[in-house]
């Protein structure tokens, strides 16, 4: 059995899940924060949708240096809930296609 046989089915099975989270994400509270420092609920579900594309370093490299990654390739926010999903429904596949590749 492949790492691939093992991962893809609970992969498919988490990013449905998570993608059911996404949509119910109020637009009208993108900006909306439980306290002064948290992060707005908007970025928070960014930060989800954009975690995926780490997948495919996880899998290719053997390093990652956050010294490398801008500020704003960490923390892009979606405008509303359309970019965030366009973000997800993009992103998915690309490390879907990584792990099937294990």
């Amino acid at each position: 059995m492949t790492i691939a046989d093992l991962l893809l089915p609970e992969f498919d099975q988490e990013m449905a899940t998570t993608r059911r989270v996404l949509e119910r994400v109020p637009e009208d509270k993108f900006s909306w924060k439980p306290h002064d420092k948290s992060f707005a609920m908007g970025a928070l579900a960014s930060h989800v949708a954009n975690l995926i594309k780490w997948t495919v370093d996880t899998m290719e490299k053997t390093e990652f240096d956050l010294a490398r990654v801008t500020p704003e390739e960490m923390n892009q926010s979606a405008k509303n809930r359309k970019e965030l999903l366009e973000w997800f429904d993009s992103n998915v596949p690309t490390a879907r296609a990584v792990l099937a590749k294990s």
